[in-house]
C-alpha cells in the first residue's frame, strides 16, 4: 500500500484532490493499492474505524445498485414505475426490417431520436438529431454486438442540470453546459478551439476547464457548417452537442434555484435506487440518467466546488 497524501497531486482528478485535502484536515489516514491505482482506497477515520472505497464510491452502495444505474434501460424502467417524466426509451431492434419499422414510429411521436450504449458514460458514442431511419442506420458498425437504446429526444429550454444526493439527501444542484469558444473576429472557429486546447484548458477532471474533445468538436462543427465561420469579438459559440464536463464543458451552481419538486424527486429516485450517493440528470422536467459514481468536484467558482466532497465525507462519519 501506498500513503495517500504523498500520491502527486496532478495524478489525481480534481474530486480526489479536495477529498484528500477534506480527509488530511480531519485526521484521517488514508492509503493507495500503489501510486498508479488511486481509485482504489483505504481511509481510516480518526476513530479507528476503516473503509474501503473505489474512487468517492461509499462501501454502502451495493453491487445491484451499480448495476442498476449502469443498466440505462433497467433504470428508465425503474424511473418509470416510480411516475418520474422520461423520453421514451426503447432497446434498439438488431433486425434491420424491424428496426426500420421502430425508427419510423418514434419519429411519430418526436422529430428526432438518440441512440446511447445501454451502458455507456462521459457522452462517448451517443448520437443525437437523427430524423430518419436511414440516419439511424448511418452511426451504426455494420455488425451489431453490443446493446444500444433508441429515444425520442427532448427539445429543452434549459441546460441539463446534475443533481446531486448524498444519504438520499439533496446536496446541489448544477446546470451543465456545452463546450464553447468565444470569437476575436480573427480566427475560424476550429482554429479558436486549437488555442483554448493550448492555452486555457488541460486534462479532463485535472483542472476547472478540460480540453474540447477534438473529435466531438470536429463533427460538430463539420455538421453545423462552422468550419470556415470566423465569431465576432465578443461571441460565444457552441462547439460540442453533448455537456460533459469532461468534454470541455462548464457549469453554473443552481442549488439556490431548484425547484422544490425536483428536490424531492432527486431524493425518492436515490431511495428507489438504493444509491446513498447519486447523481441524477434532469432535462427541464425529464429525467434522462442516473450515475452511481458521479463526480463529486464541480467547477465553480465559489464554496460550491467543495460542497459536495465534504458532505461525503461527512456521510462517512455516520458510518
Amino acid at each position: 500500500m501506498t500513503d495517500f497524501f504523498k500520491t502527486p497531486t496532478d495524478a489525481l482528478p480534481m474530486s480526489l484532490r479536495v477529498f484528500r485535502d477534506e480527509i488530511k484536515s480531519r485526521g484521517y489516514q488514508a492509503a493507495t493499492l500503489n501510486r498508479g491505482a488511486s481509485s482504489f482506497l483505504t481511509v481510516t477515520r480518526p476513530d479507528g474505524k476503516t473503509f474501503n472505497l473505489y474512487s468517492l464510491t461509499p462501501p454502502t452502495t451495493s453491487y445491484f445498485a451499480g448495476c442498476l444505474a449502469d443498466d440505462k434501460l433497467a433504470s428508465f424502467r425503474v424511473l418509470k414505475a416510480l411516475g418520474a417524466p422520461v423520453p421514451e426509451t426503447e432497446l434498439l431492434a438488431l433486425d434491420p426490417t424491424d428496426r426500420h419499422e421502430q425508427v419510423s414510429r418514434l419519429l411519430k411521436s418526436a422529430p428526432r431520436l438518440v441512440v446511447k450504449p445501454l451502458d455507456g458514460a462521459h457522452g462517448r458514442d451517443v448520437f443525437m438529431n437523427l430524423s430518419s431511419p436511414e440516419a439511424v442506420e448511418n452511426i451504426l458498425p455494420k455488425d451489431i454486438v453490443k446493446p444500444r437504446l433508441i429515444q425520442t429526444q427532448l427539445s429543452p429550454r434549459s441546460p441539463e442540470l446534475r443533481v446531486i444526493c448524498i444519504d438520499y439527501q439533496f446536496v446541489a444542484a448544477f446546470a451543465r453546459i456545452p463546450a464553447s469558444v468565444t470569437g476575436d473576429g480573427v480566427h475560424t472557429v476550429p482554429e479558436l478551439i486549437e488555442i483554448e486546447n493550448s492555452t486555457l484548458r488541460t486534462a479532463p477532471y485535472k483542472s476547472n476547464l478540460a480540453y474540447i474533445d477534438q473529435s466531438l468538436a470536429s463533427d460538430y462543427v463539420e455538421k453545423h457548417h462552422l468550419t470556415a465561420n470566423v465569431p465576432a469579438p465578443g461571441e460565444k459559440v457552441q462547439v460540442i452537442s453533448i455537456c460533459n464536463v469532461g468534454c470541455g464543458g462548464t457549469i453554473e451552481n443552481m442549488t439556490n434555484r431548484l425547484p422544490d419538486a425536483t428536490k424531492r424527486l432527486s431524493e425518492k429516485i436515490a431511495r428507489a435506487f438504493e444509491l446513498p450517493v447519486i447523481g441524477i440528470d434532469f432535462l427541464d422536467e425529464y429525467v434522462i440518467e442516473v450515475n452511481s459514481s458521479p463526480s463529486l468536484h464541480y467547477p465553480a467558482p465559489d464554496e460550491s466546488s467543495t460542497l459536495c466532497v465534504k458532505k461525503f465525507v461527512d456521510y462517512l462519519e455516520t458510518l
